[in-house]
């Protein structure tokens, strides 16, 4: 019947969880033993090295009986040692003072060659900078010298013209007077001199001009000349400046090498020192 069947698949399942439930206490008990003997094994071990240990100790023991008696004997030596080491100890203190004094001189050389460096990397960048400004004030002053000439050609131009007019209204004024009489002539030969005066005001107005600007162009001139001029006194102070600081950069640096070569030497003779304690310990 149905109910027959529920209770006989009730009866299974709870079945099954017993089983199961019976699976996991049967992993359990294997493990707890799997557990057991491992401990027991672990224990086994533990009280072998025990044993071993208890061997080891009698044997250092003795050992330890012996070296006593040797360390007495050697503490003995080791009085009579520290005598001697004394002196030696001294020494080294002296010998690494002097090799701290050294290193010390070392770097402050080579910090002074470091801003020596700097220096003359500064001086030469200066040096360049006054060598293109000479460049510029040499292109200036050929211009200036080129305008000068064009004006020098104006004024001889305009100082022959002067003459030209000049004798041309002294011939016009002999005219006039040798013309008195003759009205028309006079007429002619005034206009024609005031013309020429008017062309000589002309002329001399623009010589004046050329001589305003050939003053102006010698002033400039004059004022490219005293630039240049201090610009060589410059370069020739910084080239004395680079001169004196490359001898003191390389008298520097034989410093620094000669102390770097006595840091060598300091450090040899104190590992020389610190090998000869070590025997003697």
């Amino acid at each position: 019947t149905d109910l027959e069947r529920s209770t006989i698949e009730k009866q299974r399942k709870e079945l099954q969880l017993l089983i199961g439930e019976l699976k996991d206490r049967d992993r359990e008990l294997n493990d707890m033993v799997s557990a057991h003997q491992k401990q027991l094994a672990s224990w086994e071990a533990d009280r072998q090295r025990v044993l071993t240990l208890e061997q080891r100790c009698s044997r250092l023991e003795g050992d330890l009986r012996s070296r006593s008696e040797e360390l007495k004997h050697m503490h003995t030596q080791i009085k009579v040692v520290e005598s001697q080491d004394q002196s030696k100890s001294c020494a080294l203190e002296s010998t690494q003072a002097q090799l701290v004094k050294e290193s010390e001189r070392a770097s402050q050389a080579e910090m002074r060659v470091e801003m020596l460096n700097e220096k003359n990397e500064s001086l030469n960048t200066s040096l360049r900078d006054i060598s293109t400004n000479l460049g510029h004030l040499e292109a200036r002053e050929q211009e200036l010298a080129t305008l000068l000439q064009l004006k020098d050609k104006d004024l001889m131009e305009a100082s022959s013209h002067i003459t030209e007019m000049s004798a041309k209204l002294k011939r016009l004024d002999l005219t006039c007077r040798v013309g008195v009489g003759a009205g028309e002539v006079t007429g002619l030969a005034r206009q024609e001199m005031t013309k020429q005066q008017a062309d000589v005001e002309a002329v001399q107005d623009n010589l004046r001009r050329a001589q305003n600007e050939l003053e102006a162009a010698k002033k400039d001139l004059i004022l490219s000349a005293e630039r240049e001029k201090r610009k060589d006194q410059l370069l020739e102070l910084q080239r004395s400046k680079q001169e004196r600081t490359d001898q003191e950069l390389a008298s520097l640096r034989q410093i620094y090498e000669r102390q770097q070569r006595d840091i060598a030497l300091l450090q040899l003779n104190l590992d020389n020192s610190k090998d000869r304690l070590r025997s003697s310990g």
